[in-house]
């Protein structure tokens, strides 16, 4: 299964995206917020790793961060710019050996929320952030988490810490990632690990399986 094909589902999804996020009660935003809250000031660049229709970033524009966004969807990025939050979104894949479109060091801040269980192999959106942000910046993120002790349907992948799963309904391949292989991506890019939370990411009304994401906050040291 490729990213193109998740894009493309994506897309198609785009316009009921907010809806769909107000229904399964989703805070990994607030949630990753609330984390950073002390680190933010008022005309701060912030990008936006999968910006998707903005929903992440509000927050962070209301405590008057400069708002920068990428994403692979371009039927998200429409919505985005409709909602007049960023101060410019660019079209970009993490998903395939994902190169940022900005340059280097200009970001005091990055986020991704509710993205990297759609990403198999992060080193290289670790190591653009690492490029793209300031010594001394902050690189705050969600990804769900491996659970050793209960691994469910999910299987080694390619790499050591990364697991993966085909949903039966979308055929998405969506992944968890270990907690140390997480670590070990910080510390090869030069981030020392200041927070770190898990939470309720969303719960499925049908089954009423309840889902658990992880949130990190880390701080450029070199």
């Amino acid at each position: 299964m490729s990213s193109k094909i998740t894009l493309q589902q994506t897309d198609e999804f785009a316009v009921h995206y907010d809806e769909y996020v107000s229904q399964t009660h989703w805070y990994g935003p607030q949630m990753l917020f609330g984390l950073m809250y002390e680190y933010l000031c008022p005309e701060d660049n912030l990008l936006d790793l999968g910006i998707g229709t903005g929903i992440s970033a509000k927050p962070f524009k209301r405590a008057g961060l400069k708002i920068y966004g990428v994403d692979g969807s371009e039927e998200m990025i429409k919505i985005c710019q409709n909602k007049a939050i960023t101060e410019d979104i660019r079209l970009a894949d993490l998903a395939d050996n994902f190169k940022s479109p900005y340059g280097v060091a200009i970001f005091e801040h990055v986020i991704s929320v509710g993205v990297f269980h759609l990403v198999g192999n992060l080193a290289s959106v670790f190591s653009e952030v690492a490029r793209s942000i300031r010594k001394g910046g902050i690189f705050g993120f969600t990804f769900h988490e491996f659970n050793q002790e209960n691994p469910g349907s999910y299987q080694l992948s390619g790499q050591e810490g990364i697991y993966s799963h085909q949903n039966e309904d979308s055929g998405i391949i969506v992944y968890q990632h270990s907690s140390q292989h997480i670590k070990d991506l910080l510390k090869l890019h030069n981030f020392k690990l200041q927070k770190e939370s898990e939470f309720l990411a969303f719960r499925d009304e049908q089954s009423g399986r309840e889902y658990y994401f992880a949130a990190y906050v880390a701080q450029k040291t070199g």
